[in-house]
């Protein structure tokens, strides 16, 4: 199985990506993950990545204000407010391997995707744990 864990990255990541801006509202997320159906968004400025946000970190706002009875402000917060800022990445030569090392040693389950300092695509546990079931079956 060692030739299969060397299957560099880009080769089972998303590549179509949606992306938001840092100074986007809560509210525009989740339209975003809701319209997409996507767990995952990359958080840019401009062509610079600066953290990753989560369909679980947006749950983890609507349940404080559900358990709080405060209005929070939803539509005001900023990603920037509630992203993971430091995000590991992974570059898009890497192995498959690599990734799932990184993915099982953390507590969140993406990796954005770089070529340098760009961003390419975006690898999820989900992604990995399909590719490998799909070579158990080869």
């Amino acid at each position: 199985m060692s030739r299969h864990g060397s299957i560099r990255i880009s080769e089972i990541m998303t590549k179509q990506i949606y992306c938001i801006d840092c100074r986007d509202s809560l509210e525009e997320a989740i339209e975003v993950l809701q319209k997409h159906n996507v767990r995952h968004l990359p958080v840019m400025d401009g062509k610079k990545l600066m953290g990753i946000l989560s369909k679980s970190d947006v749950e983890k706002v609507m349940v404080t204000k559900v358990h709080t009875n405060e209005d929070i402000g939803i539509p005001v917060l900023t990603i920037d407010q509630i992203m993971t800022k430091s995000v590991n990445t992974i570059q898009h030569d890497d192995t498959v391997r690599e990734a799932a090392e990184i993915l099982s040693l953390m507590s969140y389950h993406a990796l954005p995707v770089l070529d340098g300092e760009n961003l390419v695509g975006i690898v999820s546990s989900t992604d990995i744990i399909l590719y490998f079931l799909k070579i158990c079956d080869e």
